[in-house]
């Protein structure tokens, strides 16, 4: 039977189709892809979905690229996971959006919402939702947050992130690297040992398809127990890819994300000076492949 991944780039335009669904199929010999838009109204989603999704297929996982909570709460609040990932040198390469701003609301809202269309139509009958088994999930069925800037991000040594990249188009010039450089199909590799590709990555050219194509690479990462979780339990984490990937300098010890993520956990842990922090905030912590890892 194939593996159906599914992942979704939350827009919220309401004058473009700017939500981006990307579905992964994984069977005994390839892996291959179906990407699409769709926009706000609810039916149109779900009808993009419907479509997308072939009827009766149970999701592996579901990768969605907007702030979650524990339970798909709504919360108001600067949750840790984004913290750890704005200082440092987070804050140039991948800073994430603060859900307790008016952006960030309006797209956790939309994030949530969105995993709520794929649990009604689970209850529709039209898809399963395979259950949830990875450390500290939000949801009882495995539907986590991915943020593909950041997956990619990690992805780059310090020396191939050139300064000065405006923040529209970091994920699609991080792309170009990790599809030149054949990165990605390193970590592709990894998660799906002996299969083929059905197309090539470098036709992948819409910007909301290549965000949800990782997007479902990282619900990808979750079912294989390959992954780095960054946050905390309650208000949520950002699924980011394994440190076995992560890529470092020539001479380098370390690679530049542990060094960013070990100072930035001490200094969120610490921080009691934080405007509007979630109730976890100084609870911030690193989980790697299911395992406590830091602090």
């Amino acid at each position: 039977m194939p593996e159906y991944y599914l992942g979704i780039d939350v827009g919220y335009s309401e004058s473009k189709s700017s939500t981006g669904l990307c579905l992964i199929v994984l069977d005994q010999n390839s892996l291959r892809w179906e990407c699409r838009n769709t926009g706000v109204d609810r039916n149109e989603r779900l009808n993009a979905l419907r479509q997308l999704i072939p009827r009766g297929a149970e999701l592996s996982g579901v990768g969605i690229d907007g702030p979650l909570a524990r339970g798909l709460a709504t919360v108001d609040c600067y949750r840790p996971a984004e913290a750890l990932l704005s200082r440092g040198d987070f804050q140039t390469r991948c800073k994430p959006g603060q859900t307790h701003t008016p952006v960030g609301q309006n797209l956790h809202h939309q994030a949530t919402e969105l995993a709520g269309l794929l649990l009604a139509l689970q209850n529709d009958g039209h898809l399963a939702l395979e259950p949830s088994c990875h450390s500290d999930a939000i949801h009882q069925s495995r539907i986590v947050e991915a943020f593909p800037t950041a997956f990619l991000a990690f992805l780059i040594s310090r020396g191939q992130i050139q300064p000065g990249i405006p923040r529209g188009v970091k994920s699609d010039k991080y792309w170009g690297i990790v599809v030149a450089n054949r990165h990605l199909h390193g970590l592709i590799g990894l998660l799906a040992p002996g299969r083929s590709l059905a197309n090539t990555l470098a036709n992948i050219r819409d910007h909301d398809h290549r965000a949800a194509f990782i997007c479902a690479l990282t619900a990808l990462c979750v079912a294989r127990n390959q992954y780095v979780a960054v946050g905390a339990r309650q208000s949520g984490d950002i699924i980011l890819p394994p440190q076995v990937v992560w890529r470092a300098d020539p001479h380098d010890q370390q690679t530049w994300v542990e060094i960013a993520l070990r100072a930035n956990v001490a200094s969120v842990r610490a921080d009691v000076r934080q405007r509007n922090p979630c109730t976890d905030f100084n609870q911030a912590r690193v989980i790697a492949n299911g395992q406590h890892w830091l602090p």
